[in-house]
């Protein structure tokens, strides 16, 4: 792997960090934030599901909703 391409990884491995901590911050906001609900949430790479979830985040009424949406396909979650 050439040095561009560790940079490239490294710098979506950040971003995925931050969205990451800004959902749990949000879900923390509604309760204590299950020790489970936290890994598959630091776990999760992918930036189109980390933006998905942050959004939710942000709408949730409470953690279960959350997580009960979590695994939803986009056009589900609306309410």
């Amino acid at each position: 792997m050439q040095r561009w391409e560790e940079l490239a990884l490294e710098r979506e491995d950040g971003k995925a960090e931050g969205k990451a901590e800004d959902i749990l911050e949000l879900l923390g906001e509604l309760g204590d934030v299950p020790e489970d609900l936290a890994e598959s949430v630091w776990k999760q790479k992918e930036d189109q599901v980390l933006r998905r979830w942050l959004r939710l985040a942000a709408r949730a009424a409470g953690i279960e909703e959350f997580r009960e949406k979590m695994n939803m396909p986009e056009g589900n979650l609306a309410d």
